[in-house]
């Protein structure tokens, strides 16, 4: 056969494209040979045309807000901006289990039904009717309150996105929370979110804690228990 009568190698471009840069290394000064091992940490993994964020490696950096921005950044390289095609782009739960994401989210305040909106104007208050607000949304909790928690921190304003990509975000943790577990589901989530968000609204915490640590505190609640 063709196959016996030739010597011949098969093998992947990226597979000759790392073996020449082994060999490259081989030769290399120190720190070339270090910033090859970096190309070939990119080039190994599997999302070689995800987004990449440029940072200048500044010492007030913040690695808490750069890896959530990355997270916002590779969910869709193509997500849309307008309102009616939010769900289009947002990845779906396959699991048995998961929330669905309805085909028509909501993308603003303004557009909150009047008696979801009553129960959200009273998040403030310790006596925050979390049961009600998850039977008006139909388990759509976290994305409602999260929503109206968020706005009220300055969440958006602080880390430069749009209200549109908040939504894209809180309903993409909310689809990956169980809605079959009876309490690590994301009425829970959302429940430690107006937990935390009472607690950072009293005068003591305001002492100590700035507008980063607030919304870093409203994310770790949304995704505490998140699958």
């Amino acid at each position: 056969s063709f196959m016996r009568g030739h010597s011949m190698t098969i093998e992947a471009p990226i597979t000759k494209v790392i073996n020449i840069i082994n060999a490259a290394q081989e030769n290399s000064p120190l720190t070339v040979a270090q910033a090859l091992d970096k190309v070939l940490e990119i080039l190994k993994t599997s999302e070689l045309y995800s987004p990449f964020q440029h940072q200048d490696n500044r010492p007030n950096d913040d690695p808490m807000a750069s890896d959530f921005v990355e997270g916002l950044m590779s969910q869709n390289v193509k997500r849309k901006l307008s309102g009616h095609d939010i769900h289009k782009d947002l990845p779906r739960a396959t699991h048995q289990g998961y929330h669905h994401i309805p085909s028509s989210p909501t993308c603003s305040l303004s557009q909150i039904s009047e008696p979801i909106m009553n129960i959200l104007n009273l998040d403030s208050s310790w006596d925050f009717d979390i049961i009600s607000l998850e039977k008006l949304t139909n388990s759509r909790t976290l994305v409602h309150l999260g929503l109206k928690l968020f706005s009220r921190f300055g969440a958006c304003e602080f880390l430069n996105i749009n209200e549109t990509c908040l939504v894209n975000w809180l309903q993409m943790i909310e689809s990956n929370y169980h809605s079959q577990n009876h309490y690590h589901n994301s009425t829970h989530a959302a429940d430690v979110m107006h937990a935390t968000a009472y607690f950072l609204d009293k005068d003591r915490s305001k002492e100590i804690f700035d507008q980063q640590d607030q919304v870093a505190s409203l994310i770790a609640a949304a995704v505490h228990d998140v699958d």
